[in-house]
């Protein structure tokens, strides 16, 4: 199956540094196939054979740390899955004018922790639904640092943690062959 990792805080803030060729490495070898790695917030496209994203997750944090030395959140979804996510685009219908629109991933486990619709002004942030343990967010674009308001808003209100990607960072991930 083709998958793509998520890694959760790297290379920010000169935090957590990992060059991506190094990453891309350390998956080829764990034995994982057709390894691509696009830009440095870490997204990792790989083939595997395991089905379970959760025991995927686990491996590869654990690796991680091992390689690199710090503990990284993984979140592992299955290409087909964002693949559907971006045909239906929820964000279809949002009327704001050059809105930033994400996508939050949080663990299998917080799925469904979140009631959506939900904002927040103080993040100037919406969430407008979501799918499984992937979370439709919008942000407005006239408050500075609103892009990372998903982020922030989730982990304070909720003590959930999750990353975020950008919608159009998203559909090129899924454009790479």
């Amino acid at each position: 199956m083709n998958y793509i990792a998520f890694l959760r805080g790297i290379n920010v803030s000169g935090q957590k540094i990992i060059k991506m060729a190094e990453l891309a490495k350390m998956f080829s070898d764990m034995k994982f196939k057709n390894v691509k790695t696009f830009i440095q917030s870490g997204n990792v496209l790989f083939e595997s054979n395991e089905k379970d994203t959760v025991k995927l997750e686990t491996k590869i944090e654990k690796q991680i740390d091992k390689v690199f030395g710090f503990d990284v959140m993984v979140f592992v979804r299955a290409k087909e899955e964002l693949e559907k996510i971006v045909q239906k685009n929820p964000f279809a219908k949002i009327k704001i004018e050059n809105p930033k629109f994400s996508i939050l991933f949080v663990k299998d486990k917080d799925a469904g922790k979140i009631k959506v619709p939900v904002s927040s002004d103080k993040f100037a942030v919406e969430i407008i639904g979501a799918q499984g343990s992937n979370y439709f967010c919008s942000a407005n674009p006239d408050v500075v640092g609103s892009s990372g308001g998903a982020n922030l808003f989730i982990e304070k209100e909720y003590k959930i943690k999750g990353t975020a990607r950008n919608w159009k960072t998203v559909m090129k991930i899924l454009s790479l062959e």
